[in-house]
């Protein structure tokens, strides 16, 4: 007579074989499942964390752009400024003082009337022989 093989699942846990591997319990003749469930929570929280960076870099580019002020436009004086008064120190009252401001005021005609083609006005030469050979 032919001995059956023992049963698994009716054995006592010593006497279960020792399986290695990913225990699958399927039947037979069943098609293998993936177990997708395992899956979507991580999948979602880290698609929720993107959004939020997403929606939080929009705000903030939103709110960094320069806001658009209206600057106040000048309006146009009949008059103009005013100069303030100063007053006058104890040294313009000097005659060399003033004649110092009357130098300044004429050297701009001065320039004017420069001659720059003069031949006593041109730069010295630099290149003098020194009695070196070359």
């Amino acid at each position: 007579m032919e001995q059956e093989p023992p049963n698994p699942q009716i054995l006592p846990q010593s006497e279960q074989p020792v399986t290695y591997g990913p225990v699958l319990s399927r039947s037979p003749g069943s098609p293998i499942q993936k177990n997708t469930h395992s899956y979507t929570k991580p999948l979602l929280a880290v698609l929720f964390i993107i959004f939020i960076f997403i929606v939080g870099a929009i705000f903030l580019i939103s709110r960094k752009q320069p806001q658009t002020s209206l600057a106040p436009t000048p309006a146009p004086t009949i008059a103009p400024t005013p100069t303030p008064v100063r007053a006058i120190a104890p040294y313009a009252t000097q005659s060399a003082f003033i004649a110092f401001e009357k130098e300044v005021t004429e050297l701009p005609q001065i320039i004017r009337q420069a001659n720059l083609d003069d031949q006593t006005i041109t730069p010295p030469v630099l290149d003098l022989p020194l009695g070196f050979s070359n």
